[in-house]
């Protein structure tokens, strides 16, 4: 994509007035073909942000946010990367516009700056580079306070920053940087419709669900496939279609269908004693042989027991070189307790499940992540960016505590987490 020359002193000009009013940059050129640049929206300004804090000799910064529009020549041979962009709307004079958030942090006095952009390729919409090279942890990806300078390094040497949107599956909210653009569609107007490939990499035996980038186009299982493999180089095995799911009729993401040892179990349990009195042990031997494994602390706990535990979790975050490292400990107030449970972590991008087994009344654990932990508070205390999941053999799925099979009391709860 190639920006027109005109735009560049307009936009310094732009950059150096100083106003509280929204400032609005148009640099029109009807005869050219050029892609550019074609409006630029101030609709905030802070001066000064960092509540006032001098960086050395370059001295105070202020903070510009708005929107820039623009807009590419679907014919120039160098846009021929973006996938069927002959086929996106044209205005009048045929190009593909678009439009996209902008923030720019740069010194109050231009004279003292360095003259050099910092242009961060956010993440998700996110701020990662900013916050890794000031050292500073931003809520809501907005520096402002003083203390979200971090270390100040980035403005003590005069840079001027500039975030902007450009993946589109940014999500709204949270202060991301988002792009708009336009949907092709082929020559008759109807949606372009084409095969979509996803990649799941699980590592633990809970996940079950998937989100789809792109939204199935039908909800037809005939006209997708999915695949299973244990390493990359494996020959991927298909999956039968009765035994994965679309999870709702927008086929935004997919999920498998069961538990095959629990079904089974039910149906062994359910011929074995059909007309006959049938007692928990009997069960128990049925779940038992099927799952591998001894069950009885799961039944003294939740069919013999009446007490329900109490959770509570501390952690920590931690940025490692691939993402984040969560590290904390899980308790509970039941010593006999033993049981697997889905840590549910919500991050900058999909949601991320992790298995964690909980011994005793005190287990700790040490996960990663791919994406930036999110770290809200749900209005009725439980804390979203990690939570425990309750899932039944049933389907059945909340914000508590999760097992592979079997339902829990209602009793059981998630005290609201410590950080």
């Amino acid at each position: 994509m190639r920006h027109g020359t005109n735009f560049q002193a307009r936009a310094r000009t732009a950059l150096m007035a100083s106003t509280g009013l929204a400032l609005c940059l148009v640099a029109l050129s009807p005869g050219a073909a050029d892609a550019r640049i074609t409006k630029i929206q101030i609709t905030r300004v802070e001066k000064p942000t960092f509540e006032g804090t001098s960086f050395g000799a370059v001295g105070p910064y202020e903070k510009l946010v708005g929107r820039a529009y623009g807009e590419v020549d679907p014919k120039d041979p160098r846009n021929a990367v973006i996938v069927d962009i002959a086929n996106a709307p044209k205005n009048a004079r045929g190009m593909v516009e678009y439009d996209t958030d902008i923030y720019i942090l740069k010194p109050i006095d231009n004279a003292k700056g360095n003259h050099r952009l910092w242009f961060e390729v956010n993440n998700r919409g996110n701020l990662p580079a900013y916050e890794s090279m000031t050292e500073a942890h931003v809520d809501g990806n907005d520096p402002t306070k003083a203390a979200d300078a971090g270390n100040g390094f980035l403005m003590r040497q005069g840079y001027t920053i500039l975030e902007a949107g450009w993946d589109i599956s940014a999500p709204n909210g949270g202060g991301r940087f988002t792009i708009h653009v336009p949907v092709a569609k082929n020559p008759d107007g109807s949606p372009i419709v084409g095969p979509s490939m996803e990649e799941f990499v699980v590592d633990n035996a809970t996940t079950k669900r998937g989100r789809l980038t792109y939204p199935a186009a039908t909800l037809d299982k005939s006209k997708a496939t999915l695949t299973v493999r244990t390493r990359y180089e494996d020959t991927p095995v298909t999956v039968a279609s009765d035994k994965w799911q679309y999870t709702d009729e927008k086929g935004a993401a997919i999920s498998l269908v069961g538990d095959a040892a629990f079904d089974k179990s039910i149906k062994e349990f359910m011929f074995a004693f059909d007309m006959k009195s049938a007692t928990v042990a009997d069960f128990q031997a049925a779940a038992e042989k099927n799952y591998g494994d001894k069950l009885t602390s799961f039944f003294s706990q939740w069919v013999d027991g009446t007490g329900a535990p109490e959770f509570k979790m501390k952690y920590t975050t931690f940025r490692v070189k691939k993402g984040f490292r969560i590290v904390g400990q899980i308790s509970q107030d039941l010593d006999l307790f033993r049981m697997p449970l889905e840590l549910k972590v919500d991050t900058d991008g999909q949601s991320e499940l992790k298995r964690i087994e909980v011994v005793g009344t005190e287990s700790p654990f040490a996960v990663e992540t791919f994406g930036k932990p999110l770290f809200e508070v749900h209005r009725q205390g439980v804390v979203v960016g990690i939570t425990l999941r309750r899932e039944g053999g049933d389907g059945r799925s909340e914000a508590c505590i999760g097992v592979e099979w079997g339902l829990i009391p209602d009793g059981a709860k998630l005290a609201e987490s410590e950080r």
